[in-house]
């Protein structure tokens, strides 16, 4: 019994003070987490034109390159310093800074399948900070289009998102990039599927 005393007399308080330790523990990772209503949240996916046609409008370049962009993006911005690329669109948030940026640019004397690729490289690295290609996926589009499209991250921090499209058609090569602070898959999806050209150009 007066075993059973001793070991009730250290067990238990020390029982009483690991609980008050476990408490207060768990007490202040409570009041130091951070509400979810502060915590940043993804961007709500695009709805797609097909969806929303309200929010999309159709576009064409030269050479007859057609494709449907928000109408909530601002444009076009004519460009003659972006190598290939001829024109920006802008999505721009409420102080006016630019959160997804869309470029396009046509050429119609094409070299190799390669020759293109490393040519859209080349130019998106000169245009696009930290530009770092994740992976590449082709497929034919139609009997008349095939595409290429780049993933990418940029930024200094590597937390932006981007993809490259490379649309070829009879001679004709489009390059189309998307990319900014964050990755929307309803805005990426709604433009590859509304690539194309235009069959009866000259």
């Amino acid at each position: 019994m007066r075993r059973r005393a001793a070991i009730t007399r250290v067990v238990l308080p020390a029982i009483l003070v690991l609980s008050a330790c476990s408490h207060d523990e768990s007490a202040e990772a409570a009041d130091s987490a951070t509400p979810v209503e502060d915590v940043p949240q993804p961007a709500t996916p695009m709805a797609a034109p097909t969806e929303e046609p309200s929010a999309w409008v159709g576009i064409e370049l030269t050479e007859g390159l057609k494709l449907a962009i928000p109408t909530a993006f601002e444009g076009p911005t004519t460009h003659d310093d972006w190598g290939w690329y001829t024109d920006s669109y802008d999505l721009n948030d409420a102080s006016g800074a630019m959160v997804q940026r869309l470029m396009l640019g046509v050429l119609s004397e094409t070299s190799s399948a390669e020759g293109m690729r490393r040519t859209a490289t080349f130019t998106n690295k000169l245009l696009i900070s930290g530009y770092q290609e994740l992976d590449r996926v082709s497929w034919e589009q139609d009997e008349d289009m095939a595409i290429e499209r780049v993933t990418f991250k940029w930024g200094d921090d590597a937390a932006g998102a981007g993809t490259c499209w490379l649309a070829a058609s009879n001679g004709v090569v489009a390059f189309v990039t998307l990319y900014g602070d964050y990755f929307d898959d309803g805005l990426r999806n709604g433009i590859e599927e509304s690539l194309a050209f235009d069959q009866g150009r000259s």
